[in-house]
């Protein structure tokens, strides 16, 4: 059963790592799909090393590969905090659904995907006020 957690919280980092993508690039009018992952401040297309999400901003010491500049703790603080949400929430599922079978996957990917879309929309939301 704890691997099952720790497969939901990968999932959830992913979720989050999508996120803060999503966050800076949806104000700026950028594409959200179709364009690689960048630094924010020297523009450097990120490799796969780059973008695994958590572990590669603790084993950057939280800067950028490229150019050493600080990366803003925000990205590993909503990518952690999906992560503990996507426990939390397969934890409900199961409880409800009373054990792991299709369904309760299905309805477990489905309140992570509105969460998502709630999340975005109140970021951008508050971004865009700001």
């Amino acid at each position: 059963m704890a691997i099952i957690f720790v497969l939901i919280f990968i999932i959830g980092i992913f979720f989050g790592s999508f996120s803060t993508l999503a966050l800076y690039r949806i104000p700026l009018k950028m594409n959200i799909t179709h364009e690689r992952s960048f630094c924010p401040n020297c523009n450097h297309k990120l490799g796969a090393l780059d973008l695994v999400p958590l572990l590669s901003y603790v084993f950057l010491g939280g800067k950028c590969r490229y150019c050493k500049e600080k990366i803003s703790p925000r990205y590993f603080c909503i990518e952690l905090l999906f992560g503990m949400i996507a426990i939390l929430f397969f934890g409900l599922v199961l409880k409800i659904s009373g054990g792991i079978d299709v369904f309760s996957l299905f309805y477990f990917l489905g309140v992570m995907i509105i969460f998502e879309v709630l999340f975005l929309f109140i970021g951008v939301l508050l971004k865009k006020k700001m």
